[in-house]
């Protein structure tokens, strides 16, 4: 048996445990940034006698109720793309198995709680429609692009109509983009990732591991906070002279 101890992106501190091919990984895990897996691949879990079992045999180590039961490969995996998750060690073949994963087939039926349905049908409700949301969020991202691209050529085209001046059509034009771009950024920033701190309130992640998770998002926000910038810079030069 192995503790190990990890601290998620969000300030987080958990606890999960490695015996015998499996990792033992409290329910609240879940919400962590990149932990959606656990849900969505329906994962085993432990039901209350299983966890309190667990508990009594790890030598008072606690993962709370209703932890998941992860294969050590999986777990690795994940480990290999999130780097707050430690790795879990692979025992040999014949030191793999542990009773309290291995449900008997005779009560598995009638032991199975409402709340495990439940999480097993969002499962393969999930994996039903996974392509269709990776075809939506395809088609999202796009859009945005596409927006993005062409306000930046919209600025470019003002700026370069500045060479002769500042006329009240080129004003008229700066405020359209600009309120264009505030309005865009503000849709675009409505799809970055928050996750709950301690007291349960969504937060965003720092600026580096944000940028990090989803870099085209930024990309975007950068593009249009960068051509109001440009804007109001131009503005106010002309203002001054």
């Amino acid at each position: 048996m192995l503790r190990l101890e990890c601290r998620s992106p969000t300030g987080e501190p958990f606890e999960v445990v490695s015996l015998r091919g499996f990792v033992v990984a409290p329910e609240t895990l879940r919400r962590e940034p990149g932990m959606w897996w656990l849900e969505t691949e329906s994962h085993a879990r432990l039901d209350t006698e299983a966890s309190q079992a667990f508990d009594h045999s790890t030598a008072g180590a606690y993962v709370a109720a209703w932890p998941y039961c992860i294969p050590v490969e999986r777990w690795n995996q994940a480990a290999a793309h999130e780097t707050w998750l430690p790795a879990a060690p692979i025992p040999s073949a014949d030191n793999r198995c542990l009773n309290i994963f291995e449900p008997r087939a005779s009560t598995q039926a009638s032991a199975r709680s409402l709340r495990e349905g439940l999480c097993d049908g969002a499962g393969a409700v999930g994996h039903v429609f996974g392509h269709v949301t990776r075809a939506a969020r395809m088609s999202l991202t796009t859009c945005a692009l596409a927006a993005c691209a062409y306000y930046l050529v919209a600025v470019a085209v003002w700026l370069w109509a500045l060479r002769d001046g500042l006329t009240a059509e080129d004003t008229q034009a700066s405020i359209a983009l600009v309120a264009t771009a505030l309005i865009a950024a503000w849709i675009v920033g409505r799809f970055e990732e928050r996750f709950p701190s301690d007291g349960g309130v969504l937060v965003r992640l720092a600026r580096p591991a944000a940028r990090q998770r989803q870099p085209v998002l930024h990309l975007v926000l950068d593009v249009y906070r960068t051509g109001v910038a440009l804007q109001l810079l131009a503005f106010a030069g002309f203002v001054l002279t």
